[in-house]
């Protein structure tokens, strides 16, 4: 058993029975079932299942299901689970996912998980895992990581916000096009576009292109 196994659902496939499918727009109080499929539009107080398959946008005050798909907009102020795959947005007050990934936007205060790819737009007060990969931009407050790695798609002519971080603790990083503010590590590579301005590595550092660390110790 790991760190985040109490917040995981869907394990035994007979946790819930059922199926519910919701077609236009709905409003219910709580949805207990094996699988909930939204094609439209779901606001409900709660729900829990082994699945969640959006093609829509849900609305909820909390959200207990072994996966998420989403095409759309999931928005709680609780999701717990085991396995997430959101295209498009994502928000909520408290994130414990096993495994998040995400093409779009995620915005959560606390982000949980073991493995976490961002490919779009992240805010969070603070982010914990395993393993994070985030390639965009947007604002974190604290990451803690065994792994981190951020990077960013370049454009011509193009102009791109960078991801700003307050603190970022982990065990091994390798950034890109990123602005950190402390930065404390073991070992990692520090590359082009990023600006580092206080960093505390333990191990080695490779720092290139034209990556700036304004204070070291």
């Amino acid at each position: 058993m790991n760190l985040f196994d109490k917040y995981y659902y869907g394990d035994e496939e007979s946790r819930y029975t059922g199926t519910v499918n919701i077609l236009g727009k709905k409003k219910m109080d709580e949805i207990v079932a094996s699988e909930v499929h939204v094609k439209g539009m779901l606001k409900s107080g709660i729900i829990r299942c082994n699945g969640l398959y959006v093609d829509g946008n849900v609305e909820s005050d909390v959200i207990e299901t072994g996966r998420i798909e989403a095409r759309g907009r999931i928005s709680s102020e609780s999701i717990t689970g085991k396995r997430m795959e959101i295209m498009g947005m994502v928000s909520s007050e408290i994130i414990r996912c096993n495994e998040i990934r995400v093409k779009g936007r995620i915005k959560s205060e606390n982000i949980y998980s073991q493995e976490l790819y961002v490919m779009g737009e992240i805010s969070s007060e603070y982010v914990k895992g395993k393993s994070i990969e985030i390639n965009g931009k947007g604002k974190v407050e604290k990451i803690e990581a065994e792994n981190t790695k951020i990077e960013r798609e370049r454009y011509l002519f193009r102009k791109m916000d960078r991801l700003e971080i307050e603190t970022l603790i982990s065990e091994s990083v390798e950034i890109e096009d990123c602005v950190v503010n402390r930065l404390e590590c073991n070992n990692g590579k520090i590359g082009r576009g990023s600006l580092i301005r206080h960093l505390k590595a333990k191990g080695e550092i490779i720092i290139k292109d034209d990556a700036r660390i304004l204070e070291r110790e």
